[in-house]
């Protein structure tokens, strides 16, 4: 058999006259466009308070939203939070109370978290 001769490896040659794009007509300086405005105002110093305004009280009240286990809205998660999940076990609707991490079922999950916040009182 006769011995086989190496195959030419082509090399891959750019092209020498590319297409460019012809930019001679836009002339416009987008730096100053995009700069200009940043000068005239100084929003990023700190600010203080006017003399004459009214100043940002510290202590605020928090509203409390409860808990998503009370279900019975007393106030505390207890035994008759637990009649009204157990009368919906297994059900399968939307936004259902007792369906507690809004997946559409009332199941093991929901059973989790509300077991997580038994005997918790406002």
């Amino acid at each position: 058999m006769a011995a086989e001769s190496p195959k030419k490896q082509t090399q891959y040659k750019p092209n020498t006259n590319p297409i460019k794009a012809n930019f001679r007509k836009a002339k416009m300086n987008v730096n100053s466009l995009i700069t200009k405005d940043y000068r005239k105002k100084d929003d990023f110093a700190i600010r203080k308070n006017k003399p004459n305004s009214k100043p940002i009280s510290k202590a605020r009240k928090c509203i409390s939203l409860g808990n998503v286990a009370d279900l019975s809205n007393d106030d505390s998660v207890n035994y008759t939070d637990m009649m009204l999940f157990t009368d919906k076990w297994l059900f399968e609707e939307v936004l259902l109370a007792e369906d507690l991490n809004r997946d559409g079922f009332v199941n093991f999950i929901d059973f989790a978290i509300f077991a997580d916040n038994w005997h918790w009182e406002q």
